[in-house]
């Protein structure tokens, strides 16, 4: 047993260095050390019982088999995982990328993918730094703003948030928190999804027959959520005086809140709930004025949905689908002329979410489950992380006979905003496989290194979560 153990410590040790590795030179050791422990098994004896548990080694990184890009995993705890993919990750400099740990906030260094852990506990939210390395959050247990210095480690308290207080954007200029406040009780969403599922259970008892999925279930509890209308306020804190000012109050259910990566009072915000009943893309004033709708629906086989901003701050991006499933476009508002520019998409090109490179240079998706429940129909399995690279139309034209089949200008969408132009469409690239993720439990939260080195994403595809990344220049 005790030489089980010391084999397993030597396999570890190796495997984590296996993942720094970069030299093309040393691929036929790597492929052959992974050959030779991929069977290994570590046994560790349970002093409690006297039983074995055991777990096999897992790599740090391997080839896609299917498109030949490098896939790395970046993270070695289990259960880890990115911030969501609308969430700033990387500090200003660009050399680290914030996650979270099962034990805390952790701190991943892009070029030596070292990592370091400076704040150990529950926390509850978290908000990157703009300008400085330095990381907002709440814990899990107290109703504080603090702020951890990612060099020092030094963590100071800035402020008392309401009790159910979710931090989750820090203004372009670092003078500002924005974040949510809900009415507590049991009225998180997860309370919601388990009261769906306690409602489908009692069905299934009655109707034997009966199968209910995981998109049934996620309907059915973002229903029950939106229908509930409980009181929830939208609030800054002044990072200078600790000072909470609410800036708006409703009973719809609020959202993805995020300063713009550039304007330091323009906040973009979600309505949540379903796609037919909801407008769901909004902007506001950090102090708030100008409520804005950024997409007015007009009927319920309309979607608007997928926001997110572009790195220069000039655009809000998402996805439109009129008629919902038919029809898709990946749309850049504007914020300062209002018009909009589209992209034709089919429905291979959508994704649960997406995120653009530096000046719009190129997007990336993550694909959806196969059993979509956007569409009721089976998505043959369309998991996998893509670029979309852009193809623009010929701007003297617009209207090139050839493409005649892949566009019609005179579609629902453009009879909708008839300042909208269609300026091209996608080159599809698929990076990385992810038919053995479970889209219905984990999104990927998907998302693209200041440098446009890495994809990175959060991943169960290896049985726990962990982030990974592939690498577009190493193919």
């Amino acid at each position: 047993m005790k030489m089980q153990r010391t084999i397993c410590r030597i396999a570890d040790s190796i495997t984590s260095e296996i993942g720094r590795f970069r030299s093309h030179s040393l691929q036929a050791i790597i492929a052959i050390f992974l050959l030779l422990t991929s069977s290994i098994v570590c046994v560790a004896q349970d002093a409690g019982n006297g039983q074995a548990t055991q777990s096999k080694i897992l790599p740090y990184s391997w080839v896609d088999a299917d498109n030949g890009y490098h896939v790395l995993r970046m993270t070695s705890d289990p259960e880890s995982r990115a911030l969501d993919s609308r969430r700033n990750a990387f500090t200003p400099d660009g050399k680290d990328m914030i996650y979270l740990s099962k034990n805390g906030i952790a701190v991943l260094n892009l070029s030596t993918r070292k990592i370091k852990y400076v704040v150990t506990g529950r926390i509850a939210s978290l908000a990157v730094g703009t300008k400085s390395r330095r990381v907002f959050f709440s814990r899990g247990t107290d109703i504080y703003l603090y702020v951890v210095d990612l060099d020092t480690g030094a963590i100071t308290k800035l402020a008392d948030l309401p009790i159910r207080a979710e931090v989750m954007s820090v203004n372009s200029d670092e003078t500002l928190i924005v974040g949510k406040n809900i009415k507590p009780g049991d009225n998180s969403y997860q309370d919601f999804r388990l009261k769906a599922s306690q409602e489908a259970d009692k069905e299934i008892e009655t109707n034997s027959g009966l199968k209910i999925s995981a998109d049934d279930l996620k309907e059915r509890a973002m229903k029950l959520r939106a229908a509930a209308q409980i009181p929830e306020e939208v609030f800054t804190v002044d990072l200078h005086t600790g000072h909470v000012n609410t800036i708006m109050k409703t009973t719809d259910w609020i959202g993805y809140a995020q300063f713009s990566p550039t304007d330091p009072t323009l906040i973009m915000y979600a309505h949540e709930g379903m796609y037919y009943e909801t407008n769901r893309i909004w902007t506001i004033r950090s102090d708030g004025s100008q409520n804005q709708l950024i997409h007015q629906r007009t009927d319920k086989e309309e979607s608007a949905t997928r926001e997110f901003w572009s790195q220069d701050g000039k655009t809000i991006w998402y996805e439109w689908q009129k008629p919902r499933g038919k029809s898709y476009a990946l749309v850049g508002y504007d914020v300062a002329t209002g018009k909009r520019r589209l992209f034709k998409m089919d429905k291979e090109e959508a994704s649960i979410s997406y995120n653009a490179a530096s000046g719009d240079a190129f997007f990336v998706g993550s694909g959806h489950h196969a059993s979509s429940a956007r569409e009721g129909t089976n998505r043959g399995g369309k998991q996998s992380i893509e670029i979309l690279y852009p193809v623009f139309l010929d701007k003297n034209t617009q209207a090139d006979p050839q493409l005649s089949s892949l566009f019609n200008f005179n579609d629902e969408m453009t009879q909708t905003y008839p300042d909208a132009k269609y300026v091209g469409w996608f080159r599809r690239v698929t990076i990385a496989s992810m038919s053995k993720s479970d889209y219905t439990k984990l999104e990927p939260n998907i998302r693209i290194s200041p440098d446009n080195k890495y994809v990175i994403f959060t991943s169960n595809i290896l049985g726990p979560t962990y982030v990974f990344a592939v690498e577009l220049n190493a193919q």
